[in-house]
């Protein structure tokens, strides 16, 4: 387990003896829509441009390459992990059911990536045996995973010093529109558990949408009524704006990551821009007191512009990068437009480091 941990000394000048507080910060980053592996027609018509071709070629680490110094110098990455880890005897034919060979969990552990989110539309992608095959291979990998879906109900929780516990679950309005008891039950664990902070996943809202939807703010209520400190959305497949209210931060959509179920060469790419979110969660002598975010705008392929379809937008190269100047205050202009209050810049080398946001208890 990464740590990133520091130790201030309080001096008192006037006592004899100082009053030492210990403050910890646990750093979470989260990026969006992660698929590892395409479709049966690209596989198949437009195989040279899969993403299967492209791990073939580069390598398991290859997909992080370009943010790794931010996952591995965090405490935990979370990522929502859409298709499966699967290889049926015979591929379905939509364009719209994703997977990949098992062994490509390791492009996980290569990503430095501790848990993935597993309650998104794409999980039940060739059914239990494919969603039975993504747990083995994560769990091959010591990759952990939450989701409140058909196939499983998991919540997952982290340990630190000081007795720190961070926990996560997702949730998809599917299935928790039809079993809100169960989803409170397993909530529940958490809280018992002993959780100083629950970290939820919300997948929902209207694919390509700039602002987000009606139902991603309902599922935004629904999360922090469970109980959640911060809300992670994704499913738009484009970065949206940011909720603050009560000491919650909501993001409400972070776009795509790698993300092999759209080419970019046999359809138009969805948005390239996204963002990453980092996310400080700070304590004082094991109490959380409150969490800062920073944002690093992205580019989802490192592809030039051009080499899209019919020589326009972008090919997907899988390979997501970071970007500063022109380019990240472009992105950054997109998730402002969709919050709600004046958001702190975005400066080259530092990210969009946001204000503090301390915790109220509710």
């Amino acid at each position: 387990m990464k740590r990133l941990f520091s130790l201030l000394l309080c001096l008192c000048l006037m006592l004899p003896l100082c009053a030492c507080a210990e403050t910890q910060i646990i750093t979470i980053t989260c990026t969006g829509d992660t698929t590892l592996g395409s479709s049966k027609r690209v596989q198949t018509k437009f195989a040279e441009h899969s993403y299967q071709a492209y791990i073939e070629k580069y390598g398991y680490a290859y997909p992080f390459e370009g943010i790794r110094h931010l996952t591995e110098n965090d405490d935990i990455t979370l990522v929502n992990l859409e298709g499966v880890l699967y290889e049926p005897k015979e591929l379905a034919a939509s364009h719209l059911v994703f997977n990949g060979p098992k062994d490509y969990a390791k492009i996980l552990t290569e990503g430095s990536v501790e848990i993935v989110n597993l309650a998104n539309n794409h999980t039940d992608d060739y059914g239990r045996p494919g969603y039975q095959s993504t747990v083995e291979a994560l769990e091959a990998e010591g990759i952990k995973y939450s989701g409140e879906t058909e196939f499983g109900r998991d919540v997952y929780w982290f340990d630190f010093e000081n007795d720190v516990r961070i926990g996560f679950l997702g949730l998809i309005p599917a299935y928790y529109s039809k079993n809100e008891a169960k989803v409170k039950q397993d909530v529940q664990k958490l809280k018992d558990a002993g959780c100083d902070v629950i970290i939820a996943s919300i997948h929902c809202g209207k694919e390509e949408n700039p602002t987000h939807s009606q139902m991603t703010d309902t599922y935004r209520k629904k999360a922090t009524a469970l109980g959640a400190h911060i809300v992670v959305g994704t499913h738009p497949h484009v970065p949206q704006g940011i909720h603050v209210e009560k000491g919650i931060t909501t993001l409400y959509s972070l776009g795509n990551f790698s993300f092999g179920g759209n080419t970019g060469v046999n359809e138009v790419l969805y948005s390239p821009e996204s963002i990453i979110a980092q996310i400080d969660l700070h304590f004082e002598d094991g109490v959380y007191i409150g969490h800062q975010v920073t944002l690093w705008p992205i580019m989802t392929t490192g592809a030039e512009e051009g080499s899209g379809m019919d020589g326009k937008g972008y090919a997907n190269d899988y390979r997501p990068i970071l970007v500063e100047g022109e380019a990240a205050q472009a992105i950054m202009k997109k998730v402002q437009k969709d919050t709600t209050f004046p958001l702190n810049p975005y400066v080259d080398g530092q990210g969009a480091v946001q204000d503090f946001v301390p915790w109220t208890g509710k």
